[in-house]
């Protein structure tokens, strides 16, 4: 009996530690592998919803700085060019400011620091990306993905082309967005594009 009553004292310890240390540890590990987790994530909505998907692009620029793209999902309205980030705490700005402040730490008193505007770095991406392919720079859209921890409502959105994200919204915002009253891309000229594109990758060339 008094074997029974320590096993079952270890077992609701071991229970409340595993409930107590799981969220902590899932955090750690996303933190650590948030673009493998991400791009799981981007991956299924587009199995699900029958995009084309390109991964970890890099392209060469003429002006010698390549361009790094987490995600380039080709939907049937659009074509969103996504880079990851992942931010413990709030983000506080403007889509016109060159830098946020970015909260983290205690909640009762965070610490902060600058931070570029992902924004501008990801309009850089698609201007170069449009002079790369010929794709109009119309039908693409700037999309910054972050974790669903991450605090965003100190941010401020002008931009109707540009949006930070969090990961569990990613897919009602897509549907959103495709749910708008335009013209669906023609599907041919999607694939051709999505082929050339994936030609130019020098990383799949790299690791190929």
């Amino acid at each position: 009996m008094i074997i029974l009553f320590i096993a079952l004292a270890i077992l609701t310890t071991l229970s409340i530690l595993f409930f107590l240390l799981f969220p902590l540890i899932k955090r750690n590990s996303l933190r650590k592998n948030f673009i493998n987790s991400y791009g799981r994530v981007v991956y299924g909505l587009a199995n699900e919803k029958d995009f084309y998907l390109i991964n970890r692009l890099l392209l060469k620029s003429n002006d010698g700085n390549n361009i790094d793209i987490d995600h380039l999902l080709l939907t049937n309205k659009y074509i969103f060019v996504i880079k990851d980030f992942y931010f413990e705490g709030a983000l506080l700005g403007k889509d016109s400011d060159n830098t946020w402040v970015y909260y983290f730490g205690s909640v009762k008193e965070p610490s902060k620091k600058l931070v570029p505007n992902p924004l501008f770095e990801n309009d850089k991406r698609l201007n170069k990306l449009s002079l790369i392919t010929g794709l109009d720079r119309s039908f693409l859209i700037s999309l910054i993905l972050v974790n669903d921890d991450c605090d965003l409502s100190l941010l401020k959105k002008d931009d109707p082309n540009t949006y930070v994200v969090r990961l569990k919204e990613l897919k009602p915002l897509i549907e959103k967005i495709e749910s708008s009253n335009v013209a669906p891309l023609n599907d041919d000229q999607l694939k051709w594009a999505v082929q050339d594109i994936a030609k130019l990758n020098l990383r799949k060339k790299k690791n190929g």
